[in-house]
C-alpha cells in the first residue's frame, strides 16, 4: 500500500522530548500514546509538519514499505491525521461525551462545615464554618441523592467540610443508607473522605470502611516543623505527629486506602523533602493503598487573598513540582503515571454533580460554599433544579473558550482547568503540566524501562507545551 505525507498534518496536541541520537520520547494528549520514535521516525514527522513532498519522504525512510509502516504507527497514535480532519471538533466530541454521561451521580456532602484546624490559606470564611447538619436536612439529602441516582450505573460521594470527622456519625449513618440504597437498586458506590486527619485514627478508619468509605485524602504541608506553622488547630496546637501517626495506623486496614495531599507554596516548598522523609521512615514507601501528590496553594476565592503574596507562579511551582514527583516515585511514596486526560472536567460542569451543605443549600462547586449567591437551590426547590439559571450557567457554559485555552497543546489534559477560577477570574486557570509535561512523560518512560535518564538530552529541561 502506498502512503503519501501530503495526505496528513500533525496533531495539534503532541509532546516531544528530544532523546540523544536524534530520537524522541512522542506524546499525543488525544489518544493517550506513548512512543519512543528513532532518529528516522522522528525525520518523517518532521516533514509531515514542515509540508515536505513524497519524494523527500522515501528518501529518509529507504523504502515506501518503511515510510508506510511509519505512517501508519503515527495515525494509529494520533500524532498525525488526514489533512481534511478537523482535530480540534474531535477533542469537542471527546469532552462532550465525558461531561454529558449520565451514568453515574457525584456528590459532595458536608455534614459541617466547623473546622477544628486555623490554616490560613482556607477558602472558607468564618461564617461558612459554622453549624452542622441536623435530622431534616439529612433526610432530604438522602432523598435528593436517591432521586438522582434512579436509572444511574454508579454513584460517588465525597464527604467534606470544614472536617467532616467532627460530625463522624452523620458521615457513617448516611453512608450506610446510601450504600444500602444502591446495592438494593444495583448501583455501584464509592465513597471517600477529605479530611484533615487529626480524628482519622485506626478505630476510626474501621468504622468508616464498615460504612463503605474506603478512601481519605489527608493534607500534610512539609516536614514537621514546617507543617506545625501552618495547619494548626485553632488555639495554635501542632498536628503533624497525630496525623502522620492516624495514616501510618489507618494504611494498615485492609481496603482501606490513604492519599497524602501536599499544599505548596513560597513558604513551605523547602519542606516538602522532609515530609517525604517522614513518610518514608513511618514504613509508607511501597504500600499499594497509600500516595502522595502535590497541588499549588492558589487563589480560589477572596478569603485566599490573604495569602497572595505567598502563591508561587505556575511556571516555578511546576519545576519545584516535577522534583517533587520524581523524588516521591524514587521513595516509593507515589507511582509514575502519563497525564490524565480530562482531569479537569470535574462535577461541577457535569449534569448530575452537586455539592450539599448542612444547611440544606445545594451548590455546583465545592469552592463556592462560603458564597450563598453561588446557591443553585435548596432541597424545597430541589425538583426544578435544571431551570435556575445559575444551574444552567454550570453545566452549558464552554470549557475552553479562550483563545489561549483553543491553542494550547494539553487541552485533551486540562479541559481548560478549573471552571470556577474562569468563572470568577481570580487567578488563571492554567494547570501545571502545561510547564512540566516533559519531567513527568519522561519519568513515566524511565519507569516502564523504556529510556534512561542518560538518554535525555538535557536533564530537568522543561518544555512548555504550544501556546
Amino acid at each position: 500500500m502506498r502512503k503519501n505525507i501530503s495526505m496528513y498534518k500533525p496533531s495539534l496536541y503532541n509532546v516531544l522530548v528530544p532523546l540523544k541520537g536524534g530520537s524522541t520520547l512522542a506524546y499525543n494528549g488525544v489518544s493517550g500514546a506513548l512512543a519512543v520514535w528513532e532518529e528516522t521516525d522522528r525525520r518523517i514527522y518532521d516533514l509531515v509538519e514542515g509540508g515536505a513532498d513524497n519524494g523527500k519522504a522515501l528518501a529518509v525512510a529507504g523504502n515506501n514499505r518503511y515510510l508506510c509502516t511509519v505512517l501508519e504507527n503515527l495515525e494509529k497514535g494520533l500524532f498525525v491525521m488526514n489533512e481534511n480532519s478537523d482535530e480540534r471538533k474531535l477533542v469537542d466530541r471527546i469532552v462532550n461525551l465525558a461531561r454529558y454521561d449520565g451514568s453515574w451521580a457525584s456528590f459532595t456532602i458536608a455534614p459541617t462545615l466547623a473546622c477544628n484546624f486555623g490554616c490560613d490559606y482556607c477558602y472558607q470564611n468564618d461564617e461558612a464554618r459554622l453549624g452542622a447538619m441536623n435530622e431534616e436536612t439529612k433526610r432530604g439529602i438522602i432523598r435528593f441523592v436517591k432521586k438522582r441516582t434512579e436509572g444511574r450505573r454508579g454513584c460517588t460521594v465525597a464527604w467534606y467540610g470544614g472536617e467532616p470527622l467532627l460530625a463522624p456519625d452523620r458521615v457513617i449513618s448516611m453512608s450506610n443508607e446510601l450504600a444500602e440504597h444502591c446495592r438494593e437498586k444495583k448501583i455501584a458506590y464509592n465513597s471517600q473522605i477529605v479530611t484533615n486527619g487529626y480524628f482519622l485514627t485506626r478505630e476510626m478508619t474501621e468504622r468508616l470502611l464498615a460504612a463503605k468509605v474506603t478512601n481519605a485524602q489527608v493534607t500534610l504541608d512539609g516536614d514537621r516543623a514546617t507543617h506545625d506553622t501552618r495547619r494548626i488547630l485553632k488555639n495554635g496546637g501542632a498536628t503533624f505527629d497525630r496525623i502522620l501517626r492516624n495514616v501510618a495506623e489507618s494504611v494498615s486496614v485492609e481496603d482501606f486506602s490513604i492519599t497524602v495531599r501536599v499544599n505548596v507554596d513560597k513558604r513551605n516548598k523547602d519542606g516538602v523533602d522532609g515530609l517525604l522523609a517522614h513518610l518514608r521512615e513511618a514504613g509508607l514507601s511501597g504500600r499499594k493503598n497509600f500516595r502522595v501528590y502535590f497541588a499549588p496553594v492558589d487563589i480560589c476565592s477572596q478569603e485566599c487573598l490573604r495569602v497572595v503574596d505567598k502563591v508561587m507562579g505556575l511556571d516555578e511551582y511546576a519545576a519545584v513540582e516535577a522534583g517533587f514527583i520524581e523524588r516521591a516515585v524514587e521513595m516509593g511514596l507515589a507511582c509514575a503515571s502519563l497525564p490524565i486526560q480530562l482531569f479537569s472536567l470535574c462535577a461541577a460542569v457535569k449534569p448530575n454533580g452537586f455539592v450539599l451543605l448542612p444547611n440544606g443549600d445545594v451548590h455546583k462547586c465545592w469552592n463556592t460554599v462560603s458564597y450563598p449567591s453561588e446557591r443553585i437551590c435548596g432541597l424545597d426547590d430541589a425538583d426544578s433544579i435544571e431551570d435556575m439559571p445559575l444551574y444552567k450557567t454550570w453545566t452549558s457554559d464552554a470549557l475552553f473558550a479562550s483563545r489561549q485555552c483553543d491553542q494550547c497543546g494539553i487541552l485533551p489534559n486540562c479541559t481548560g482547568g478549573c471552571a470556577h477560577k474562569s468563572r470568577n477570574s481570580l487567578t488563571t486557570s492554567c494547570v501545571s503540566l502545561k510547564y512540566n509535561i516533559a519531567d513527568r512523560l519522561a519519568l513515566y518512560a524511565i519507569s516502564k524501562n523504556a529510556i534512561t535518564w542518560d538518554d535525555l538530552v538535557e536533564r530537568g529541561d522543561r518544555l512548555a507545551v504550544n501556546e
